[in-house]
């Protein structure tokens, strides 16, 4: 409970709480890790419940796969938040302050991220709802800037996604400054109420993933022949624009789930090149899981591919959408935009050709 108590207490009594952090050490970096399990089930249900299902392939990949998740997900809050706290108490030992407690500082910032973190909680159970506000940091800061928000969106987006943990920031730096006259154990606890009604809203907020995961949970299987392809508009790698599904209805299509850490992927690129080469009439897209397309189009540059029209599922709601989690996976759409084939990891010889037939009517 004490973690609870503490991070709802840096909402509430910023002051006391973090000053306690500070100079008595209750807390640290647990308690930031404890706290972004719960908002990581609220925020991405889908990915959550994606992961889990690998269990029906093995466990270890499907334990892999969460904590793979949780990892990638932990990794900016915290990494800001240490950083902060790490460039404050290198500025105060510069300036003599040696009394100080470096580890202090830094287990105080770990509950920096606190406020974004319920933020887009928040954000996430709109848009589960049907109200998206896509000012608030449930959504990928690149996806949000790859729309084109005008500039006052992007000042209402650091407004209310960061402002208040900014102002945590601030906190602590005059708790940093100021030791307790009467020694860190005379500063009064955080609210236990506060510590309980964290925990409510936790509590609520998993339970309407988990309700918004089942609701949705024919997004959890992989597409097969016969089932429609669920649409989508990414953007293209070479900068050119976005790519949807629906302006390609009446041609067959060859979807393929990739990434530049997948040793598979790489190898097996080349001959789905080529073979784009010679059949331009099977529009075969490249749809690279988690980067940015710039990032995409340095990788297809330097390895020389061309043929694919190569887009960037930046946020990986597509690769989730299609369950591509393990890669490569291969799925061929026919022109009336049913799937006449699915294939994981690297096709076998002769795959590919057997392709061809896209454009004909699916057997009845």
């Amino acid at each position: 409970m004490g973690w609870l108590r503490r991070g709802a207490g840096v909402l509430v009594a910023p002051g006391r709480t973090l000053g306690r952090v500070v100079w008595a050490g209750e807390g640290g970096l647990g308690d930031a890790l404890w706290l972004l399990l719960p908002i990581l089930l609220v925020t991405a249900p889908l990915e959550a419940a994606s992961a889990g299902l690998s269990a029906e392939r093995s466990f270890l990949l499907a334990l892999n796969k969460l904590v793979s998740l949780y990892l990638h997900f932990a990794l900016a809050p915290l990494g800001a938040s240490l950083a902060a706290g790490l460039l404050l108490a290198v500025a105060l030992r510069l300036r003599g302050r040696g009394e100080v407690r470096v580890d202090g500082i830094l287990a105080a910032a770990a509950f920096l991220w606190v406020p974004t973190g319920l933020l887009g909680m928040l954000g996430a159970l709109l848009e589960e709802a049907g109200l998206a506000l896509p000012w608030l940091p449930h959504l990928p800061l690149a996806a949000f800037l790859a729309d084109g928000p005008s500039p006052g969106s992007i000042l209402l987006r650091v407004a209310l996604s960061y402002g208040w943990s900014l102002g945590l920031f601030v906190v602590l730096v005059r708790v940093a400054l100021r030791p307790p006259a009467g020694g860190a154990q005379a500063l009064p606890r955080p609210p236990a109420w506060a510590g309980w009604a964290l925990a409510g809203l936790l509590a609520v907020g998993v339970q309407a993933g988990a309700a918004f995961a089942w609701y949705h949970r024919e997004r959890l299987t992989l597409p097969g022949p016969g089932d429609r392809a669920v649409a989508f508009s990414l953007a293209r790698a070479d900068g050119q624009g976005r790519v949807s599904l629906a302006e390609l209805a009446g041609q067959p299509v060859l979807l393929e789930f990739w990434a530049d850490w997948c040793s598979i992927c790489m190898a097996h690129m080349p001959e789905v090149a080529r073979w784009a080469v010679a059949h331009p009439e099977v529009r075969v897209l490249a749809i690279h899981r988690g980067e940015q397309p710039i990032a995409v189009q340095a990788v297809v540059l330097a390895q020389g591919w061309a043929g694919p029209i190569f887009l960037a599922d930046t946020d990986e709601r597509v690769s989730t959408t299609y369950r591509a989690d393990t890669l490569p996976v291969f799925f061929a759409v026919g022109p009336d935009g049913i799937i006449r084939a699915v294939h994981v990891g690297a096709p076998p010889a002769g795959w590919l050709d057997g392709l061809l037939d896209l454009g004909t009517p699916p057997p009845r």
